[in-house]
């Protein structure tokens, strides 16, 4: 995976909603487990219906709004436009083949949120984090969600577009704010500039109009996030630099891990690397699948043994992803471990239920198709002709 499909991943946020339900009955542990099941269920299943029924869409962007100084009639248009959105199905989109796994969950001050484990079909790792509260009808719903690749809350996320949009629309509002948001608001359409360009490939022109922005500006995620998008494809002394100051402003949060583990494996900086797959691990509660990670660094490294050993961790802890399998496989054809190859094809396609075309057509799969080992499990596996 290439840093800049993870930052496209990275920009790349979905829309998803809700807020707690006034006073309402505790969530106990079984609703939070049969609510995660469902959702996990239907975000694997890309069914948008079901996945809209239990979020609540437009309690989030009353989270989004909160304090914000706009004009009654104006809100509300903006309510009106966001509720009209078919979320579910947007979401179901970003899977687009992909995985999308329960993973842990943890109760704070009587909040449940529950972490999963997305695996998009494009390709790439990221998590989210889905706060639960109930609906109108005292229904468990998922509230807000907070992808690991931006750090944020999706309702933050919505909030600086309505920012945006109230600007645009009246822009004596520039007075009535304060802080942060007066200094998005203040740059709004050179922040707009630079995520055109990069949203089109203009990566050059994309980096100068980086530069170009304040230091205050430059500094906020989404910001970063695009002049590293950009110098990543142009400049890689300057993706260096811009990476170095994101990491130690944004120290701790996940999206520095996920940006950061390409750029480390690819310069051979195997003892960072290894210590930020281990800080993954611990954030996000333990995740096996991250055993894949430290494969590929040990695969790397040239240390076949370990990188063997966690592969096969990554396939017990994953039994129903190929991933895993695939980079045993990987693995036992560079080796040209024929008996490895046989018992890796087999457990993928008995666990994931993967279908392989003929490996006899196949040319990476030449000396395992000549083996003893490739001639038994082709005679066992794949009928003649097929």
């Amino acid at each position: 995976m290439r840093k800049r499909e993870v930052l496209m991943m990275v920009m790349c946020v979905g829309v998803m909603g809700g807020v707690v339900w006034g006073e309402s009955k505790p969530i106990e542990r079984a609703e939070a487990e049969a609510w995660a099941a469902r959702f996990g269920a239907a975000m694997e299943g890309q069914r948008g219906g079901q996945i809209d029924a239990l979020l609540d869409v437009g309690q989030m962007f009353d989270r989004s709004v909160k304090g914000l100084a706009g004009p009654r009639d104006f809100v509300r248009g903006l309510r009106q436009g966001f509720m009209s959105q078919p979320v579910g199905q947007q979401l179901a989109q970003a899977i687009a083949g992909g995985s999308y796994r329960f993973l842990n969950m943890r109760q704070e001050r009587g909040v449940w949120y529950v972490r999963f484990r997305l695996l998009p079909g494009t390709g790439g790792l990221n998590y989210h984090d889905v706060e639960l509260g109930r609906g109108s009808g005292g229904e468990v719903v998922g509230v807000d969600v907070k992808p690991a690749s931006t750090g944020e809350w999706m309702s933050e996320s919505l909030r600086r577009m309505w920012l945006g949009a109230l600007a645009h629309n009246d822009r004596t509002v520039l007075d009535r704010l304060r802080g942060k948001d007066k200094t998005w608001v203040s740059h709004i359409d050179e922040v707009s500039a630079l995520m055109r360009f990069v949203q089109t490939g203009r990566h050059a022109q994309a980096l100068r109009q980086y530069e170009a922005l304040p230091e205050a500006v430059r500094d906020m995620k989404l910001v970063m996030l695009s002049g590293l998008m950009a110098a990543g494809e142009v400049d890689e002394a300057k993706y260096m630099v811009i990476m170095n100051r994101y990491e130690r402003l944004y120290a701790g949060d996940p999206s520095v891990v996920l940006i950061s583990l390409d750029l480390y494996l690819m310069r051979k900086q195997f003892d960072r690397y290894f210590e930020l797959v281990d800080q993954l691990d611990k954030m996000v509660g333990g995740d096996g699948f991250l055993h894949l990670y430290r494969g590929s660094g040990y695969l790397e490294r040239g240390d076949l043994v370990k990188a063997e050993a966690a592969f096969a961790k990554t396939i017990a802890a994953c039994p129903t992803l190929e991933d895993g399998y695939w980079a045993m496989i990987d693995l036992a054809l560079r080796t040209q471990n024929h008996a490895l190859t046989a018992k890796t094809l087999t457990g993928m396609q008995k666990h994931a239920g993967v279908e392989l075309l003929d490996l006899r057509t196949v040319p990476e799969y030449a000396g395992f198709v000549a083996s003893e080992e490739g001639k038994k499990w082709i005679a066992e596996h794949q009928a003649e002709g097929e």
